[in-house]
């Protein structure tokens, strides 16, 4: 029991979102939102990329911020379809109530043109705050899972510097991340069914729970590369404008996160026992490397169609190695089969996106109107892999929004310069397979139903614009890469 709590809390330290595929977040804007993530390492529209190719900041004139807020709300119902032990008995307890909850997500991005340059090309930096995982996970105390999990949460933030590169058709970037992690897990633990297999009088299954409680924290770091390459110019082949193919690459972020392990309402004679009392405990989480490979096509000169292929490398979090500091208690512990450390096996496979999406420029290119829609594959291919922290499954998604150009004036007086605001709203719906699960852990109890899923997400963010000053009346922002460049 003692190991099923530690492995399923470090698998909570990594696992599951509020929202997003396994436990990876991408609702870093509504321009990205609004078209279920296509085109975002090609299209380089506003400060976001900063998250998603750092090469996009390259064709983003003057200093420009972007302040985002996203609200994801998934529905997870799980539907009891005979949970037992073991010995055939059924496990007692309600539906749980429910498991996923909302949450709310901020990022921030800031950047800046350093050198525009005709001669040798134009120099960007920025700096960013992006949330790329999270969890928050919840179940009533007496649901029939709660020996799988009560309650799971993860935290992160990540804080970000990247450079960005062009010259003539071709931009590059990097950036370099610190990231914070931490974890809280709560879970029952059947000491009724530890004190029956024992022999104890008056112990029961079901009868006797206890919680266990484990918070664990560290800061890791990680780095990101991109390049867009504009493969067609305006003029080349008629009715098409700019196309650009944009690649990018988010390293793996290693955590090891510790923290304070704690028991409550132990039994006796368990209470007295070594193994149940506070200590710390670690666990080594390799957070998975994403690739992106995008494409931006404008054509009749208000569309742009996108498209987008996105690799998580998810199979680097088929394992999870575990560490107890008191060794009374890592000797008591049974790993998953076929690991040669200590620890719980995730199965985690590598999976992939597939997105596709619409813009549509009108009103002098003021606003821009989006659409997209895509194919979202789960890491968890196994109802026996899947647990109640991550009612996971594959998805479709659907999605709209838009960007509105509110304001833009160049200043009076001393400082002559351009300011200009886009405010930007998206909507994603996610269709996810309702998840199976057919569970059972090292103490023999089988958690085994359906759940009924699905996602919806709500963004938006402002942008600012500040730049030199213009003579002419703003320039339509269409896709085209010399307007965007100057």
């Amino acid at each position: 029991a003692a190991f099923s709590a530690l492995g399923a809390m470090l698998l909570a330290g990594g696992v599951r979102s509020a929202h997003a595929v396994a436990f990876a977040l991408s609702d870093q804007s509504p321009s990205a939102v609004a078209t279920s993530f296509a085109g975002v390492a090609a299209t380089a529209e506003d400060p976001s990329t900063f998250f998603f190719n750092p090469a996009g900041m390259a064709y983003l004139g003057g200093v420009q911020t972007e302040s985002v807020y996203s609200y994801l709300k998934p529905q997870a119902e799980f539907n009891n379809n005979r949970s037992e032990y073991s010995f055939g008995a059924p496990i007692s307890g309600s539906n749980g109530g429910g498991g996923a909850r909302g949450a709310s997500i901020g990022t921030s991005f800031l950047t800046a043109r350093v050198l525009d340059s005709d001669k040798f090309g134009q120099l960007a930096v920025g700096i960013g705050a992006s949330v790329p995982f999270g969890l928050a996970v919840d179940y009533d105390p007496g649901w029939v899972g709660r020996y799988d999990s009560l309650h799971s949460e993860l935290r992160t933030a990540d804080y970000g510097f990247s450079l960005a590169y062009k010259f003539k058709f071709i931009s590059i970037g990097a950036g370099f991340d610190a990231q914070y992690a931490s974890a809280v897990l709560t879970q029952a633990i059947d000491f009724g069914l530890i004190g029956f297999a024992a022999g104890i009088p008056g112990f029961a299954p079901g009868k006797q729970d206890g919680i266990l409680r484990i918070e664990g924290s560290d800061v890791s770091y990680g780095f990101n590369l991109g390049t867009i390459i504009e493969y067609l110019q305006p003029g080349w082949i008629p009715g098409l404008g700019v196309g650009k193919l944009g690649v990018s690459y988010r390293s793996s972020v290693s955590q090891n996160l510790t923290g304070e392990v704690t028991f409550r309402n132990v039994p006796q004679p368990y209470a007295s026992s070594p193994a149940f009392r506070g200590q710390q405990g670690s666990a080594e989480l390799n957070l998975p490397e994403t690739y992106h490979f995008s494409i931006a096509q404008d054509f009749l000169k208000h569309f742009t169609l996108l498209g987008d292929l996105t690799w998580t490398r998810w199979g680097r979090l088929s394992s999870i190695p575990i560490t107890f500091d008191n060794p009374l208690s890592q000797a008591s512990l049974v790993s998953d089969p076929g690991l040669t450390r200590p620890g719980i096996a995730t199965n985690y496979q590598d999976a992939f996106r597939y997105t596709g999406g619409l813009e549509y420029r009108l009103l002098n290119d003021n606003l821009t109107l989006r659409v997209g829609a895509g194919y979202d594959e789960s890491p968890i291919k196994s109802s026996a892999s899947r647990d109640t922290r991550v009612p996971d499954g594959d998805r479709i998604l659907v999605s709209t929004g838009l960007r509105y150009h509110v304001l833009d004036y160049n200043t009076p007086f001393l400082i002559h310069a351009r300011v200009s605001t886009d405010i930007e709203l998206a909507y994603l719906h996610e269709f996810v397979n309702d998840p199976q699960i057919n569970r059972v852990d090292t103490a023999g109890h089988l958690v085994r139903g359906s759940y009924d899923a699905d996602v919806n997400v709500v963004s938006a963010s402002i942008i600012f614009r500040y730049g030199p000053q213009e003579s002419a009346p703003r320039p339509k922002e269409s896709k085209d890469a010399k307007d965007r460049s100057k």
